[in-house]
């Protein structure tokens, strides 16, 4: 699939002169025709600055210097990335600053770039990734709160209702004969599979929406195999 989407702001956080331009530069090659423009780039040199812009003005991308006036190495991405969890963050680094880099993408950063070694191919490329990545990871937020609405209905509504047909069939089935009482028994028994089928959607929605890593316990697998065969 292409990338379609026009990037319309871009924030520059960097507080060396030459830094700043020559990605600014970079910005002018072929590259970026159709994707963004040169008047586009906001410059500011300091964290406190580029918060201030990021609270006023919806910007599609950041790129980020570590080492600033008024903030250096991870702290910094963490203190703009509390402001705006949501805005793609490009870190720039030196060459002999790539492990931080590496770290600051574990803390959130969508990509990094190597000062020096910055390319109109290297700058777009990494531009389009960190806009995609982003996507991706706001479209899974959204299956996710689909799957919490879907296991609050399963928790709630469902469960409720098929536990008042259980026990309805439970009244009728003690005191109906004949083929009446068997219909009310193989209510109970669909009841009862149902309500089962509906605890193991719920114990799965519960785990893929769950926030923290799940908890692994070994277990014997012969005895489970022949429940789940039985059944």
């Amino acid at each position: 699939m292409g990338f379609q989407q026009n990037i319309e702001e871009v924030l520059l956080i960097e507080d060396n002169p030459g830094d700043a331009k020559l990605l600014e530069l970079t910005f002018r090659d072929e590259s970026f025709t159709g994707l963004v423009s040169p008047d586009d780039i906001t410059h500011v040199e300091s964290l406190a600055a580029g918060r201030d812009e990021l609270a006023a003005t919806d910007y599609d991308v950041v790129f980020l210097d570590l080492g600033l006036p008024d903030s250096s190495g991870l702290e910094t991405l963490d203190r703009l990335m509390a402001d705006e969890p949501e805005t793609p963050v490009i870190v720039l680094t030196g060459l002999d600053d790539q492990e931080r880099a590496i770290q600051a993408i574990q803390s959130g950063a969508q990509d990094y770039l190597v000062k020096g070694e910055i390319t109109g191919d290297s700058l777009s490329r990494s531009l389009r990734y960190a806009i995609e990545r982003r996507k991706g990871t706001r479209e899974l937020e959204r299956t996710k709160e689909r799957m919490e609405f879907f296991n609050s209905i399963l928790r709630h509504d469902m469960l409720n209702g098929l536990n008042v047909i259980k026990m309805r069939a439970e009244i009728l089935e003690e005191r109906l004969d004949g083929d009446d009482g068997e219909q009310a028994e193989t209510i109970v028994h669909w009841s009862d599979n149902i309500i089962d089928l509906t605890a193991k959607v719920r114990s799965t929605l519960d785990t893929l929406t769950a926030d923290d890593e799940p908890k692994l316990e070994a277990m014997a697998l012969g005895p489970l195999v022949e429940a789940e065969a039985e059944r």
